[in-house]
């Protein structure tokens, strides 16, 4: 190995020797903005070129039909065959393919020792600063084009309109100029040997690495001292003017005051724009620009991919993508957007980068963050950090909350921003989606997702299961399919107790809502409730916490006695446990429904048998008195107002409403409505109402009661209810006028609304 410094991670890399083009060039993160670049520049120029990453992606697709071979996720192989290897500044020592170059004396550079040899023979204008570079690099490019000096370019990103020269972020050119993107994060500028050297503007950031912003500026005083011919630094940045004069080296300005904008109508938004606008056309000037290129090249300037790129604008709502992922930045594009938006609602989805600068920042994200409408947070783009102690993105939204944003809201999970926002959106909204990691894969899901509003919907009929009641539930999701695609929704079943099927709601991500249709404990217990919530689904039916309450008999009844509702005395039964309940007595599994192993036990004799079918389904069993009367069921539909449909009178012609008698045709006689006192009817609907909201349920249940001496005492409530033919929730209902299809149609809805209100 040649004499060797260390890269920013620890990796021993060469300084001393030079590449040929006869070289085979490894590129470690080949897919990446700067290295992709820089692997279609040395396949341009006859090179060898191999690389890895860690996922596909359209640029690698892009490289591969250039000639270059790429393995993804295999460290192994491709390698081998390499003499010289780059790697970004991300990679770490102990990665398997850089083990491989040490191990056999092969060179490895950092991504900018190669940026630099490639750029060798060229004039460079190098671009660095805090904020901007991209954007100045961009402009500066644009103008050398309409001059007709054919630059390379090497951009961190991508222009939105680029010709036939460019491969991904670098431009081919045949002129004696170049222009690149100069980063500070790791000090990599300092690779660089430029003619000219632009610098927008220094702030405190990269500080994991730099540690101080003294050793920042320090590294910036070396970058203005390394331009051959001049350095040109922004007049309204005063450290930036300001460590200028620490150089020690002659620099010129430009800024607002010096009014070269003003025959000059950009097309992107910002004043954060003008000035970068004003630094590119400083740099093309020496370069033998004139000011009607400047003007002709920045008027059609488009911008460059994620910085506030127009994504759509569909009904109305406009959706931008950007790359802000400093506090200063997210005010600039803020200011920008309000000025492009004037007097429309702005929400903004932000995804913090790197633990360190959420530490760093912790208020000043926030208090930019609060020149929004609305903000949102999720969770933090680790990068190359792993979590720090008390660093969360969930700090700012805390923060947004004592400026008076009592909006603010944190979501962790990336793939629930789209499910989340996109209900919430309404006409004249402008969304920006706004950080520097995986957010930009959240655009295109909202798009769809407003796509679909207005038109047929995706639904996921959960059905059957692994309960006692699978043969009903696969009834009643079938019955549902039926209904909801005559009411114009497209259905997917999905029975969770087939394998694949229940992974099909978090691989295939196009769901718009599901629908619950299982029954049982795993269906109606909080189970699934708890797993749609984590894959961001919109779903029918009651929360979690309200599924699992009504489940467990003896906690829900404890709760409406709680309430001032009536129910049966009761004993919660574990084997071994006294029994204090004489018959006659109801037993009943305390968790469970469909009156799977329920006993009316008259006979003593009787009951330890009853004791024993109710344990075969549940380790407790929930003894009550027996409360003899008029048996009723209630349905209860709706979600801000609750309403309680029409009672029905359960006739069993057997005599007890048991398994069999609930979904065998003509087993029993529901009589709409319930032939009780209208004092008893009254009191039983508001009774079910009550229960409804003391247990918490949403959109829909149904209250099992007796009346007894006009006086309704409650049995249970269930919070997903059969919806079979002969089931009594869509019973009542047709009774109230509302058909099964309008009555599945409306659960959808519940399910959309409350998700929207989360």
């Amino acid at each position: 190995m040649s004499a060797a410094a260390l890269s920013p991670t620890g990796i021993p890399i060469s300084v001393t020797g030079q590449p040929s083009i006869d070289d085979r060039f490894h590129l470690i993160g080949i897919g990446g903005a700067g290295m992709s670049g820089m692997a279609f520049a040395l396949m341009e120029q006859g090179a060898q070129i191999s690389g890895s990453d860690r996922t596909e992606s359209p640029t690698i697709q892009a490289l591969r039909q250039a000639g270059a071979q790429i393995g993804i996720g295999d460290w192994s192989g491709l390698v081998a065959q390499a003499t010289w290897i780059v790697a970004s500044d991300a990679i770490w020592p102990d990665h398997p393919e850089i083990q491989w170059a040490l191990e056999r004396d092969v060179p490895v550079w950092r991504r900018s020792q190669m940026l630099a040899w490639l750029l060798r023979d060229k004039r460079l204008i190098a671009v660095a600063g805090a904020h901007g570079k991209t954007t100045a690099t961009a402009m500066i490019a644009a103008i050398l084009e309409q001059a007709g000096l054919d630059p390379v370019v090497a951009l961190g990103g991508e222009p939105l309109r680029k010709g036939p020269q460019w491969r991904g972020g670098w431009r081919i050119g045949q002129g004696e100029w170049a222009v690149a993107e100069a980063c500070e994060a790791y000090g990599a500028f300092l690779d660089l040997t430029p003619e000219i050297a632009l610098v927008t503007n220094i702030e405190a950031d990269h500080l994991d690495h730099h540690k101080s912003f003294d050793a920042l500026k320090k590294k910036f005083r070396a970058f203005i001292q390394s331009a051959s011919r001049t350095a040109i630094v922004c007049a309204d940045d005063e450290t930036a003017v300001r460590v200028a004069q620490e150089s020690g080296r002659a620099y010129e300005t430009y800024g607002f005051d010096q009014g070269a904008l003003k025959s000059i109508r950009l097309a992107v938004p910002g004043r954060h724009n003008e000035l970068n606008a004003l630094g590119a056309i400083s740099a093309a000037l020496k370069c033998g620009a004139t000011i009607d290129d400047c003007k002709k090249a920045l008027e059609a300037f488009s911008g460059t991919h994620r910085r506030l790129e127009h994504v759509a604008e569909l009904q109305g709502i406009a959706v931008i993508d950007d790359y802000a992922h400093h506090p200063t930045e997210i005010r600039a594009s803020i200011e920008a957007v309000r000025t492009s938006y004037p007097d429309r609602r702005l929400i903004v989805v932000f995804q913090p980068h790197l633990y360190s600068r959420t530490r760093d920042f912790l208020q000043e994200f926030a208090d930019a963050l609060a020149l929004a409408d609305w903000a949102v947070l999720t969770d933090i783009y680790p990068a190359r950090e792993t979590p720090i102690p008390g660093i969360s993105a969930a700090v700012i939204v805390e923060r947004l909350h004592d400026l008076g944003k009592s909006n603010a809201r944190y979501v962790p999970v990336l793939s629930k921003i789209a499910p989340v926002i996109a209900p919430k959106l309404r006409e004249s909204d402008v969304l920006v989606l706004m950080g520097a990691g995986d957010i930009d894969k959240v655009p295109a899901q909202v798009v769809r997702r407003l796509e679909h509003r207005d038109s047929q919907l995706r639904i996921a009929v959960l059905m059957g299961g692994d309960s006692e009641e699978r043969e009903v539930s696969l009834i009643s999701g079938r019955r549902v399919m039926d209904a909801l695609q005559e009411q114009g929704f497209e259905t997917v079943a999905i029975d969770p107790a087939k394998p694949g099927e229940l992974a099909q709601l978090a691989t295939d991500g196009g769901f718009d809502a599901a629908f619950v249709a299982l029954h049982g404990r795993y269906g109606e217990g909080g189970s699934i409730q708890g797993l749609l919530d984590m894959l961001g689904i919109p779903y029918t039916g009651s929360d979690p916490l309200a599924s699992a309450l009504a489940m467990n008999k003896a906690a829900s009844l404890a709760i409406l006695r709680q309430a001032g509702l009536t129910t049966p005395q009761g004993q919660l039964v574990h084997r071994g446990d006294a029994l204090q309940i004489d018959p006659p007595c109801a037993v009943k599994p305390n968790s469970g429904g469909s009156t799977l192993g329920v006993s009316i036990v008259r006979n003593p004799d009787r009951l330890d048998a009853a004791l024993e079918r109710a344990w075969a389904l549940d380790e407790a069993a929930l003894v009550e008195e027996l409360i003899e009367g008029v048996e009723i069921s209630a349905t209860i539909l709706g979600l801000d107002d609750p309403v309680c449909l029409p009672l029905v009178e359960i006739l069993p012609r057997q005599g007890f409403y048991d398994f069999q008698a609930k979904y065998e045709q003509g087993a029993t006689e529901e009589i709409v409505p319930a032939r009780i006192s209208t004092q008893a009817t009254e009191r039983a609907s508001e009774a079910a109402l009550v229960a409804h909201k003391a247990i918490g349920c949403r959109g829909l249940s149904r209250v099992d009661m007796i009346i007894r001496d006009d006086e309704p005492v409650i049995l249970e409530i269930n919070t997903v209810p059969g919806l079979t033919p002969t089931s009594l929730a869509p019973r009542c209902a047709e009774a109230a006028g509302i058909s099964f299809g309008e009555f599945c149609r409306l659960q959808v809805e519940y399910a959309l609304q409350a998700w929207s209100r989360i």
